[in-house]
C-alpha cells in the first residue's frame, strides 16, 4: 500500500530537517533561536516569537532577487515597536506576517515601510504613522506645511534680528544643547519607549522647537502627497533646517543693497519705511543694533541638529537575514523595498553626504582647528590670491568663529587655548543623534548616554575650558 505525503511548510522561525517523511520534523537553531538572533523559537509548541523591540520578519519582495522573493527574512524595522515584546507569537504562515506586523499600523511590504493605498507618510509624525490621504486633502497641505514648518522660523528670524540675540554665551549655549539632545530621546528613532513615556509630551512640547520641530505633538497627522516615499518625506527635513539660513542671506543680500542706495534706488525707498520704524523703536526701548552675526550663529545652532538627524536617517540601512543567519540584502532603514545604494536611492545617499560635508562636518571642524595658527596661515595663502576680498574673508571668518570662542579660554592670560572646545559640543550632538539610531534597549541606551555625559564633565573639570570659573564647575 502507497500513501502519499505532502509536508507543509514549517512555522515561521524553523527549519525542515531529515532525509525521509518519517524522519522530517520541523527544529530551532542550536540556540533556540534564528534569523540571526532575531526570532527565537520553541520546538515543544511550534511557536515562534519576536524578543527584540523593533524587529520585523516577513517575505522579502521586491529588494530580493526574482527568485527570492518569497524568501522569508528578518531585520530592523521603525514601525514594529508597538508591536514586539516577548509574548508576540508568529502566524506559521509566511505570508501572513506582514499582516500581523504592519497591518495594525496600515503599513505593507518589507520591513512595514510603505503605507496601504489611500494612506501616505505623516510630516509631522515622529514614526511617520501612515495617514489617511486624499488628493483634494493634499492642496492645503501645503499651505499648513508653510503655515507650521517655516512661519515659524520667520518669526524667530525677526525676533533674533530685531533684538540682536545671542544664542552662543555660556548659559544660552548650555540650555541649546541640553534641549537639542534630549530632544531626538523622546522616539524620534523609534528606540524602545521609556518606562517614563507618559511624561513626554509637555517635553517635547517645550524642547522640540529648538530642533526647528514645532507642533507635532498638538496638531493632527497630515500627508503631503498621495505617492510620497518616507525618504523623500525625510529629505524634505532639509529644506526646514536650511530655510531660516535662507533668510539670513536675503537678509545680509537686502543690507548690501540698501548700503549702496545710490546704485539701487528702489530697493532703498522700499527699506526706507522699515529702518526709520525700527530706528524709532530701538531709541524708545534701548534696543541694541540690528546684525546679521548672532542671527546666523544663532540659526547655524538651531539647524545643526536638524542636519544631523536627517543625515542619519538617510545613511541608515537595515541588513536582512534568512533563517539560518546568513545575509541576504541591505534596504533602507525607513523604506525597506528600496535597496540601500540602489539607484532609485543614490540621489538621498549623495544629498546626505554633501550636507554632512558642508553642513555637520565643516563647523566643528573650523572650530577646531582656526585656533591653531598654522592652519590660520593656510586660509591666508588660500585666499591671497584674491587680494581685494582676502581681508574681508579672514576678519568675516574671525568675528564667525569668535561668536563660539567668546566664553572659552584664549590663551592670552598665561593659560592654554581652549577655544577648541567649541567643537566638542557640536560633535556631541552627533554622538548622541547617533546612539539614538541605534537598535538599543531604553536601559542601554540611557547607560551609554550617562557614559558619553560622566566623559565630557571630567574633561570640562579637568581642563577648565571656560573664562569664569564658576562656569567649569556649573
Amino acid at each position: 500500500m502507497i500513501v502519499n505525503v505532502t509536508l507543509n511548510q514549517c512555522p515561521s522561525g524553523f527549519t525542515m530537517s531529515g532525509s525521509s517523511p518519517n524522519q522530517t520534523r520541523c527544529i530551532c537553531k542550536g540556540d533556540g533561536s534564528s534569523f540571526h538572533s532575531f526570532v527565537q523559537c520553541s520546538e515543544d509548541d511550534l511557536k515562534a516569537y519576536l524578543p527584540i523591540p523593533g524587529t520585523w520578519i516577513g517575505q522579502c519582495g521586491v529588494p530580493c532577487d526574482d527568485d527570492e522573493e518569497d524568501l522569508v527574512v528578518a531585520g530592523y524595522s521603525p514601525y514594529t515597536y508597538n508591536l514586539n515584546d516577548t509574548q508576540l507569537v508568529l502566524p506559521h504562515n509566511a505570508s501572513k506576517l506582514s499582516e500581523q506586523l504592519c497591518s495594525p499600523s496600515n503599513r505593507k511590504g518589507t520591513l512595514c515601510g510603505d503605507c496601504m493605498e489611500g494612506y501616505a507618510p505623516a510630516l509631522n509624525s515622529r514614526e511617520f504613522e501612515c495617514t489617511k490621504c486624499t488628493t483634494d486633502d493634499v492642496k492645503y497641505h501645503w499651505v499648513f506645511f508653510c503655515l507650521t514648518e517655516l512661519l515659524p522660523q520667520t518669526v524667530i528670524f525677526a525676533i533674533l534680528i530685531l533684538f540682536n540675540v545671542s544664542l552662543t554665551s555660556g548659559p544660552a549655549n548650555a540650555f541649546l544643547f541640553f534641549a537639542q539632545v534630549i530632544s531626538p530621546g523622546f522616539g524620534l528613532f523609534n528606540t524602545e519607549v521609556s518606562p517614563y513615556s507618559t511624561l513626554r509630551k509637555p517635553f517635547v512640547i517645550i524642547y522640540d522647537i529648538w530642533n526647528l520641530d514645532f507642533f507635532y505633538p498638538v496638531i493632527p497627522s497630515y500627508c503631503l502627497s498621495t505617492n510620497i516615499g518616507t525618504a523623500t518625506l525625510i529629505t524634505l527635513g532639509y529644506l526646514v533646517a536650511v530655510y531660516p539660513l535662507i533668510l539670513i542671506g536675503l537678509f545680509f543680500f537686502g543690507q548690501q543693497l540698501y548700503h549702496h542706495g545710490e546704485k539701487y534706488r528702489c530697493v532703498y525707498c522700499l527699506c526706507q519705511p522699515i529702518v526709520l520704524a525700527y530706528a524709532k523703536l530701538r531709541q524708545k526701548y534701548s534696543l541694541r543694533r540690528a546684525g546679521s552675526l548672532n542671527a546666523f550663529t544663532a540659526f547655524l545652532i538651531l539647524s545643526y541638529t536638524k542636519f544631523t538627524i536627517v543625515t542619519v536617517r538617510l545613511l541608515n540601512p537595515s541588513p536582512l537575514y534568512d533563517v539560518h543567519g546568513t545575509y541576504k540584502v541591505l534596504v533602507v532603514y525607513y523604506e525597506g523595498s528600496i535597496r540601500f545604494l540602489d539607484s532609485v536611492y543614490i540621489p538621498y545617499v549623495l544629498a546626505a553626504v554633501v550636507v554632512f560635508t558642508l553642513f555637520v562636518f565643516l563647523p566643528p571642524f573650523l572650530l577646531f582647528l582656526y585656533p591653531v595658527r598654522k592652519f590660520r596661515l593656510c586660509i591666508s595663502r588660500i585666499t591671497c590670491n584674491q587680494r581685494e576680498h582676502d581681508g574681508r574673508f579672514i576678519v568675516g571668518l574671525k568675528h564667525f568663529l569668535n561668536s563660539f570662542y567668546g566664553c572659552y579660554r584664549d590663551g592670552s592670560e598665561a593659560t592654554c587655548d581652549f577655544r577648541w572646545f567649541a567643537g566638542v559640543y557640536f560633535l556631541l550632538r552627533v554622538v548622541f543623534v547617533v546612539l539614538y539610531s541605534i537598535n538599543l534597549s531604553w536601559a542601554q541606551q540611557y547607560t551609554i548616554q550617562q557614559v558619553v555625559c560622566i566623559i565630557v564633565v571630567f574633561l570640562i573639570l579637568s581642563l577648565k575650558p571656560y573664562k569664569k570659573e564658576w562656569h567649569n564647575y556649573v
